[in-house]
């Protein structure tokens, strides 16, 4: 991705103005401007999983560069690998010093995760993060020069921080968390430390210049159809559109998080053209269709 083709992209497209003088200018603040553009325009969704998981292991394949670019400037989104490739990507032409880090995903299994690492951002040896592939509120870019714990951060339903523990940095949900903690813990799981959980945890020597062939278990459809439900978020203003399942969440004024559950078919693909509408709706009766097959 050239310089030239990301800033069109970018004014054209997205209409964010002025892309070239904001970056000189205040790279932070751009940044977050774009992290949160990035929410609003391209979901995260595990829909194409479904696609992916139906094949024969030999015949799923890693996108290439080019693909991942398009699937994320269209609007349809993908997977955590997807969408912090494309930022990574988005970046590295806008002259940030960007680096993918992989971190350890310690919710109801482990699983592994995809971040990108901004160093140098505002002062030299300073280190960020920027995660656009959570699919959960990681709206701004986090400095983690903290000693041992960052701010408390509140976006949209959700609190969270980040701390520093035994040589790592986890990230930590409060208030809003969407996952049912285990009674009692799960050891080798589950950290609670008072009302916070891990969510994840990283070391910063795992990021490094990776290559599609090294990031290949961040496509990998590591789970069955039997183990995956239909999920897609994205924050237009800030604001989150939930899907999972049959379940669409959406954010009331007070933060708290509406669930209305849906019926029929026809109402599940009324709630993806109301509030996904990038998404093709071709996608969405495929992935319906093999986790009704698997799991209803």
């Amino acid at each position: 991705m050239r310089k030239e083709e990301t800033i069109q992209f970018l004014q054209n497209s997205w209409k964010m103005n002025d892309v070239e003088s904001q970056v000189k200018t205040d790279r932070e603040r751009f940044l977050n401007k774009l992290i949160q553009t990035i929410y609003e325009r391209v979901p995260f969704q595990l829909l194409t999983a479904f696609t992916l998981a139906s094949l024969p292991p030999n015949e799923r394949e890693i996108p290439s560069l080019e693909q991942i670019d398009k699937v994320c400037m269209s609007g349809l989104g993908g997977s955590c690998g997807l969408l912090s490739v494309f930022a990574y990507r988005l970046l590295k032409a806008l002259g940030y010093s960007a680096h993918l880090c992989g971190t350890t995903v310690t919710s109801t299994v482990l699983n592994i995760h995809l971040t990108v690492i901004v160093k140098d951002l505002v002062n030299t040896g300073d280190i960020h993060l920027v995660d656009c592939g959570l699919g959960q509120p990681s709206f701004q870019t986090i400095s983690l020069n903290f000693n041992e714990e960052s701010p408390v951060y509140q976006e949209s339903y959700l609190e969270y921080k980040y701390i520093k523990r035994d040589g790592k940095i986890l990230r930590m949900h409060g208030e809003g968390d969407l996952i049912k903690r285990n009674d009692p813990p799960i050891e080798g799981l589950d950290l609670i430390l008072g009302k916070w959980r891990r969510f994840y945890e990283f070391s910063l020597e795992d990021f490094e210049q990776k290559t599609l062939k090294t990031l290949g278990n961040y496509f990998d459809v590591r789970y069955g159809p039997n183990n995956m439900i239909p999920r897609i978020s994205r924050f237009p203003g800030g604001k989150a559109h939930l899907m999972m399942g049959n379940n669409l969440f959406l954010e009331q004024e007070d933060r708290k998080l509406k669930n209305i559950k849906l019926q029929s078919n026809d109402e599940i693909l009324k709630a993806y053209r109301d509030y996904f509408p990038s998404v093709d709706e071709n996608l969405v009766h495929h992935a319906y269709s093999i986790w009704r097959k698997n799991y209803l």
